[in-house]
């Protein structure tokens, strides 16, 4: 080794012998010594550094082994050649292939002593806790083939496969491709590797990297990268949203019409409502609450059945609300006449889940029908109203809203003819079918207004939906307008007026600008520790929570609460 100046290679041999080579005194064959020296020396290694690990890396290069339990959108399987990889099975230094296999044969019973059953049941065995079991060549083999099969499993997009023609050892022979190769080959065209086939292969190679050129490839990555790090600083500037921070780089030549409940959203997950407006991709619902949804499905459904001509924009007279309560019984059993049927035809029982559940809805269906009955006063109502597509509602000469909705209920009097909807003084209420509580406006903390309070109400994401209905059967007509959420516990009672969402001027001012714009923000975290979050249909790197707040009050002012000082 010092005639060849591998000093390093000598300092770890000694460093590694120190404590056993003067103890040694039994004698052992130069090839055994020789496979000590190359299990020791010979280890390459086929990861990249530290320098390496860049996040926007584009290609990692790992080993089989570390590649293991993660998910891949590409992999590329270099070398499948038998002598490259997966490489013939290394005898350890001092225990031959045959040794251990006929030491297996004969502790049997200590090798299961040493295993146990293991967490995915029967079938799958491990080793005890302080034990280990001697692998032979056919357990490396089952081990090896199996990381290559879980591999191969992981990949959601594709694969690339690449092999040597000719051996490294034997330039002038062709080198077999691997059992793997093969299967995949055979997977993929239905045919075998033959010696034809590789060196089809091979030129098919040359021709396809003929006009390639890595001094390109290297220009395209750096730009590539440098635009990536700009977008990446360019959101966490102090500075109001630009275009890699959902919002348009220039308005839109679309008038886009929102409807009411995204413009509730867009308070809160303004980037999420900004995808599906311009990218057309919507969250993945499929963790949701499916019970909550389906009750307030069939709460509304059968509100709307009830009056029989729900989605008309016709009024009725309010004097039917008894009539009403008797129809949404009769709908809700109705449904469950249907299911019970579907399950009969099953052979099935109606779970008892599932009647719990229709009980629920339909005590919340009757509790709201019941809350209209005592409301003498009251000459009409409308039940499930649809708004025009879109509705405009003009908050100024230059600035006009467009929106799309459906009014749960409005109670109405004084029929008027210059009104579009006919009547002058109405009632707007939205149904709640969870624990969403109303407005209380009155309820004011210690130098607080009811103009402060209801535009905190409306920052916060509560109350834009019916404000916006507000606005839009103002538009039609109606002069005194007052509104209330209303849910199972809450008492039917006006929650605020017309006159409180028209004194939000500055507010509506931002929504039209967002609507002309594109420009909407981002604000809160991505993930959350504890309660719900909105979920992202693409993939966002997250953003310190309080620099999103900073940014979301330079980009829209309006949604930003005053302090107490100015308020005054």
């Amino acid at each position: 080794m010092a005639a060849l100046d591998w000093t390093e290679r000598w300092n770890e041999v000694e460093r590694l012998s120190r404590n056993w080579r003067d103890r040694l005194s039994t004698r052992f064959s130069k090839n055994s010594y020789l496979r000590w020296l190359r299990e020791l020396l010979g280890a390459p290694s086929l990861e990249r550094d530290n320098l390496g690990a860049h996040s926007y890396a584009r290609v990692h290069l790992v080993a089989c082994a570390d590649a293991q339990d993660q998910p891949w959108s590409h992999l590329i399987f270099a070398g499948l050649n038998d002598e490259t990889w997966p490489a013939f099975e290394d005898e350890l230094a001092f225990v031959r292939d045959e040794q251990i296999e006929e030491l297996n044969r004969q502790n049997t019973t200590l090798n299961r002593r040493a295993s146990k059953r293991g967490r995915q049941g029967e079938g799958h065995w491990s080793v005890r806790e302080g034990k280990t079991l001697l692998l032979g060549p056919n357990e490396q083999r089952q081990i090896r083939r199996r990381q290559f099969l879980n591999l191969v499993e992981s990949v959601s997009a594709g694969l690339g496969v690449s092999a040597s023609l000719y051996s490294e050892a034997t330039p002038s022979r062709i080198a077999n491709p691997s059992e793997f190769f093969s299967w995949l080959y055979f997977n993929a065209h239905a045919r075998g590797v033959s010696q034809q086939t590789l060196h089809s292969l091979e030129e098919q190679t040359r021709d396809w990297l003929k006009d390639w050129s890595p001094v390109d490839a290297q220009k395209i990555d750096s730009i590539s990268v440098g635009r990536t790090r700009y977008a990446f600083d360019a959101r966490r500037q102090l500075r109001p949203a630009g275009e890699y921070e959902f919002a348009l780089r220039s308005p839109s030549d679309e008038e886009k019409s929102l409807r009411v409940t995204q413009w509730e959203q867009a308070l809160r997950w303004p980037a999420i409502v900004w995808m599906e407006i311009f990218l057309g991709v919507t969250p993945d619902d499929g963790d949701s609450d499916a019970w909550a949804v389906a009750t307030g499905q069939w709460v509304h459904r059968w509100l709307a059945d009830s009056v029989g001509n729900g989605g008309d924009r016709k009024f009725v007279d309010v004097n039917r609300a008894e009539q009403i309560r008797e129809r949404i019984s009769k709908h809700a059993r109705e449904l469950r006449e249907r299911v019970a049927a579907l399950c009969a035809n099953r052979s099935k029982r109606l779970p008892d889940w599932w009647r719990s559940g229709w009980s629920n809805a339909l005590y919340i269906a009757d509790c709201l029908a019941a809350k209209v009955c005592d409301l003498h006063d009251w000459s009409a109502m409308g039940v499930e109203w649809p708004l025009k597509e879109p509705t405009l509602i003009p908050l100024s000469e230059n600035q006009t809203l467009r929106v799309r909705g459906r009014i749960d209920l409005i109670l109405a009097r004084r029929k008027s003819k210059e009104s579009r909807i006919g009547y002058e003084d109405l009632w707007v209420i939205d149904y709640k079918t969870g624990r969403q509580r109303g407005f209380k406006l009155k309820e004011l903390r210690r130098n607080d207004t009811p103009k402060r309070k209801f535009h905190k109400q409306l920052i916060d994401g509560r109350g834009v939906q019916l404000a916006l209905y507000a606005l839009a059967v103002h538009a039609l007509g109606a002069d005194d307008v007052q509104l209330t959420l209303l849910s199972p516990a809450e008492q039917l009672e006006p929650q605020f007026r017309l006159a409180d969402v028209l004194a939000q001027k500055n507010f509506w001012s931002d929504v039209h600008r967002m609507q002309e714009t594109g420009v909407f923000g981002m604000l809160g975290p991505i993930h959350a520790d504890f309660g719900f979050v909105g979920k992202y249909p693409l993939a966002t790197l997250p953003i310190d929570t309080d620099l999103l707040e900073e940014k979301w009050a330079l980009t829209h002012p309006a949604f930003v609460l005053e302090e107490e000082g100015q308020a005054k």
